[in-house]
């Protein structure tokens, strides 16, 4: 499994459990957040791998970042998110993506800035911990078609799946 399997299962915990909140994006802009957000980050897999370098333990932290906004005072603010941090927590940790380990809540931290602040911005970022296996021998290339046939070729119309030129360079493999 993969950490698009980790993304996947925490975006539907919280859609399921918490459909108030907007699901944003690391390009929001202030004016465009009218109601609380949380955006998923995963940033990073540490493999641990075997003796014989095929299969890894793939430890990761994904994070949620719950931005608020409102005219309150930052106090206030702070405490919402932090409300919501709580309300997440508990629909997360524990949460077991399909062939990974469980989630394991790992703590928050308030990331709010100085320029968050004149924007009337909270930041709460909260950090969980997980893992899953890969497997080197099981990794397929047919895994990406539906991504190759999402990108499409300015100039032809065609897709990056029957592809064998390098899209940027016109270099050939």
């Amino acid at each position: 499994m993969t950490a698009q399997v980790i993304y996947a299962a925490m975006l539907a915990a919280i859609a399921e459990h918490m459909p108030q909140l907007r699901k944003g994006s690391i390009d929001d802009v202030p004016d465009a957040i009218v109601k609380p957000s949380v955006t998923i980050h995963i940033l990073e897999g540490k493999p641990e791998w075997n003796g014989n370098g095929t299969v890894a333990q793939v430890k990761c932290s994904p994070q949620l970042s719950i931005v608020v906004m409102n005219m309150k005072s930052a106090e206030d603010r702070k405490c919402e998110a932090l409300a919501i941090e709580n309300v997440l927590m508990g629909i997360l940790h524990g949460l077991e993506p399909d062939g990974c380990d469980e989630l394991d809540y790992a703590g928050w931290k308030d990331t709010t800035s100085q320029s968050h602040l004149e924007s009337r911005l909270t930041v709460i970022q909260v950090t969980f911990n997980t893992a899953y296996e890969i497997n080197t021998n099981e990794v397929n290339p047919r895994m990406l078609d539906a991504i190759w046939t999402s990108y499409t070729e300015p100039e032809t119309g065609k897709t990056l799946l029957g592809s064998t030129e390098n899209f940027e360079h016109g270099e050939t493999p």
